[in-house]
């Protein structure tokens, strides 16, 4: 009888023993692997680049001359720096570019050797790795102004508009095309003399850049 009573106690104990084992794995939060996740692409931070592409404008010379086409290509260097908020992204970014816009009606001419800008942006990460943006700002140039016997060249001052999208092809290169309007104003050319006259300038820009990011 005694042997029995402990083997009835010792199974008890086994019994209980297991109950509260696989009550406490119930309990356990069961482990889950955390899922891996690509880093997002941030834009914030310094860059420089190279930045090319073809020049169309328009310009007029009054008295003296009507309108008349220019064109060419603007091939340079650009640096800028962004910040960035969520999905937002702003920033300031200039270049300098040399030029070989130009164009004539008979013997007037006007010419542009070298032009640069320096710009806000504003644009929003559409994907993670694609942005657009728009931006604007100042735009200056040295253009020369030429008709018979006569010619000038002045650094003149203007503003820029434009449009772009940037897209990020690695972790520190980034490729954009833009659309730039500039517009450089009316300015007087050969004062004091029979042939003065104001000069306007007008450019669609069209380019592409490459940037590196730090």
């Amino acid at each position: 009888m005694r042997k029995l009573v402990h083997t009835a106690l010792t199974f008890a104990t086994i019994v209980a023993a297991t109950s509260f084992a696989s009550a406490a794995d119930l309990q356990r939060p069961a482990y889950k692997a955390q899922p891996s996740h690509a880093p997002i692409y941030s834009w914030a931070g310094l860059y420089i680049g190279i930045v090319g592409g073809g020049v169309w404008g328009d310009s007029g010379h009054t008295p003296g001359a009507a309108s008349f086409s220019t064109d060419g290509y603007q091939i340079g260097g650009t640096v800028g720096y962004n910040w960035q908020n969520g999905r937002w992204v702003y920033g300031i970014e200039g270049d300098l570019s040399y030029s070989t816009n130009k164009g004539s009606i008979g013997t007037v001419q006007t010419s542009e050797d070298y032009a640069l800008t320096i710009r806000g942006r504003l644009g929003y990460a559409w994907t993670e790795r694609l942005m657009i943006y728009g931006t604007g700002g100042y735009a200056g140039a040295n253009v020369k102004a030429a008709i018979p016997a006569l010619s000038e060249e002045q650094f003149r001052n203007g503003y820029t508009l434009g449009l772009g999208l940037e897209y990020a092809v690695l972790p520190r290169w980034t490729v954009k095309g833009e659309y730039l309007y500039v517009d450089y104003m009316d300015e007087n050319y050969f004062s004091g003399s029979a042939f003065a006259r104001n000069v306007s300038l007008t450019n669609n820009l069209f380019r592409l850049g490459l940037n590196y990011k730090f």
